[in-house]
């Protein structure tokens, strides 16, 4: 049995959804940034790939900018896709939030309906970054959320797996080399996920 220093965890078969190891498994707590899974899956739900989001003063201002993106620059989903996984840009997930064609019913709404769809009873989204402390959920309903991730949008494991990516933005036309935080470069056996981090998480 590992010895495991969070307050809550789980490990389980992706394919099967067995559960091989599991402590305070349905104890609730703040996610941070393994919020920006959910709002991947509705990125790639809602948005065209192709669809172009520009940032603006109140995207910008969110805190922390990992993501080195100023005010005035434009991407493609696809390519904003990587700026919120890889260095985990709070601003761009602000971005994809106040996009011009949102989900109907507004993009956190869309998080947390589709949270209730895969039965995550657990949680509740309140923002698309997860830097607010209510924004919460169980290492169990992470897994039903890693399990859809896994058998219906293989490309945001992808995405979150990719050691670096390279971008241009319109508009300000500025080269933004974004690094993957999620795991120590080189390890194949990582597959995709979300590391996150706040004082209360």
């Amino acid at each position: 049995v590992p010895i495991v220093d969070g307050a809550g965890a789980i490990a389980a078969d992706l394919q099967t959804g067995t559960i091989l190891f599991e402590k305070n498994k349905d104890d609730i707590y703040p996610t941070a940034s393994v919020a920006k899974l959910m709002t991947a899956v509705i990125v790639q739900e809602a948005l065209a790939s192709s669809t172009v989001i520009t940032s603006g003063a109140d995207s910008v201002s969110t805190y922390g900018n990992s993501g080195g993106i100023v005010r005035g620059e434009s991407f493609r989903v696809s390519d904003l896709l990587y700026g919120l996984l890889l260095p985990s840009s709070n601003d761009a997930a602000r971005m994809f939030e106040l996009s011009q064609d949102p989900p109907v019913g507004g993009f956190v709404s869309a998080m947390n309906i589709k949270a209730a769809t895969l039965g995550m009873a657990r949680t509740l989204y309140t923002d698309s970054s997860g830097l607010k402390q209510e924004t919460a959920s169980s290492a169990a309903d992470l897994v039903k959320l890693l399990r859809y991730i896994y058998l219906k949008h293989p490309e945001i494991a992808a995405v979150s797996r990719t050691r670096r990516h390279s971008a241009v933005s319109g508009g300000r036309k500025i080269r933004h080399i974004w690094d993957n935080i999620n795991w120590p470069a080189g390890d194949s056996k990582f597959l995709g996920g979300k590391a996150g981090f706040t004082d209360e998480a």
